[in-house]
């Protein structure tokens, strides 16, 4: 009897014991599906790792995508490497428990998202310019696009010699006047491996010079072909001696030069247009720009004039050419009937003509050629009238008169000799009277 109660007892409690397994077998709480690293978006061939945790047993892995097998395991992680933009979608991990039991245990949804290409950072910065001799700087913001990842920081310094590189927080003041860019990283799989954004726009920083930049120029107008000089002076002599340079910006560009004077030879039409300069000590360091100087070109005139405006029978006239307001070191170019007629060239400003037509001259000067606008033409006739003769008298001879109607022409007398006159229609020569 004894014997009895003790295995029904024992049997009892054999069947209570599996049947708590059994209940918490049950129980026990559904898989879940864990990633490395802890992201939602990733960017193509970046690496993922898998975990299917089941309270630590072993368990039969299979990897689900959107509902489709990807991929098996036992009790190992499951690790996707290259990631691609389709590998984007829902993931989710069923585990199967190795024990006669054949339990499966379904884990949580992971979304994930693959992108092609990796943002760019964006820098920006409320001032760039810090007047010499005080310490108040501007903030510089390194911003990314993507907020589904908790971005970390990395800033460049670009001095005038040399690169610093440094992870910082996402604000910043910087430090000195320099080049500044930024980029955005994460954490990848490994600890050594970092994803990186595109580097952001640069963002200068510059200190400005208290002393101001001004240009002198003699005469802001000038002809083409003529050389333009100016010179870039400072109110101060303090950086005189020390590595300067100096900037000319013009309309169109900026030159760089290690003079403060500034020279442009053969200057054509195209050099018109406002000029600044200032003082450089570093890419970083220099004063404000000067007030601008606005040079002009100026479009010089010829004129043709001649001594007279009709050519005598056998004779010349001179015509003479002019050129203003730029009046030295022309050539002249004389043209006749056409101004496709090009008659003469001549290094004086007179041209002797023989011929009638019309003539036109212009300027010429520097190599290449620059040329004046032609003249206005002028036209030479020929006298119909002969040139007049003089006639000269001979002492004491009687000179011959023209008789002009109504009029007496009285001759010079010869002394001693009496003095003939020719009477007008009409009138009475008077006799010499007797003393």
């Amino acid at each position: 009897m004894g014997r009895t109660l003790i295995s029904v007892f024992i049997l009892t409690y054999l069947h209570l014991t599996v049947m708590t397994t059994l209940c918490v077998s049950v129980q026990a709480e559904d898989a879940e599906l864990l990633i490395y690293p802890n992201r939602s978006h990733f960017y193509s061939g970046e690496t993922i790792e898998f975990r299917c945790d089941v309270d630590g047993q072993h368990w039969n892995t299979t990897l689900k995508r959107n509902g489709h097998f990807v991929q098996w395991g036992y009790f190992t992680p499951l690790i996707l490497s290259d990631l691609t933009v389709d590998m984007s979608g829902d993931y989710q991990c069923t585990a199967q428990s190795l024990d006669f039991t054949h339990e499966t245990k379904d884990s949580n949804v992971i979304s994930i998202s693959v992108s092609a290409d990796r943002p760019r950072a964006e820098l920006t910065a409320d001032g760039h310019t810090v007047l010499r001799g005080t310490r108040t700087f501007p903030s510089l913001t390194c911003s990314v696009s993507d907020s589904d990842n908790d971005w970390n920081y990395e800033w460049e310094i670009h001095g005038s010699d040399y690169l610093h590189v440094y992870t910082g927080a996402q604000t910043i003041t910087p430090p000195e006047a320099a080049k500044y860019m930024c980029r955005g990283f994460i954490f990848g799989y490994t600890a050594d491996d970092k994803i990186y954004t595109e580097d952001s726009n640069a963002v200068y920083i510059k200190y400005i010079l208290p002393e101001k930049a001004t240009i002198k120029v003699k005469n802001p107008e000038f002809c083409p072909g003529e050389t333009i000089r100016m010179s870039c002076e400072m109110t101060s002599d303090e950086y005189r001696y020390t590595l300067t340079w100096f900037e000319w910006k013009t309309t169109s560009q900026i030159h760089l030069t290690g003079k403060n004077k500034f020279v442009i030879s053969n200057a054509s039409e195209a050099h018109s247009g406002e000029y600044r300069c200032r003082w450089t000590l570093s890419p970083y360091t220099f004063t404000e720009w000067s007030p601008p100087v606005t040079f002009t070109a100026i479009n010089p005139k010829a004129r043709v004039k001649a001594s007279t405006s009709f050519l005598p029978a056998g004779g010349i006239v001179t015509l003479r050419c002019s050129v203003t307001p730029c009046s030295s070191g022309w050539k002249y170019y004389w043209y006749k009937d056409t101004q496709d007629t090009l008659l003469q060239t001549t290094e004086e400003a007179v041209l002797n003509i023989t011929e009638r037509g019309r003539y036109w001259c212009r300027g010429g000067r520097d190599s290449p050629v620059h040329h004046t606008d032609f003249s206005e033409p002028i036209s030479i006739r020929e006298s119909r009238k002969p040139p007049p003769v003089k006639n000269t008298p001979v002492k004491g001879t009687p000179v011959k008169g023209t008789l002009a109607k109504g009029t007496l022409v009285k001759n010079s007398p010869v002394k001693g000799t009496p003095v003939k006159g020719t009477p007008v229609k009409g009138t009475q020569a008077k006799q010499p009277s007797a003393k």
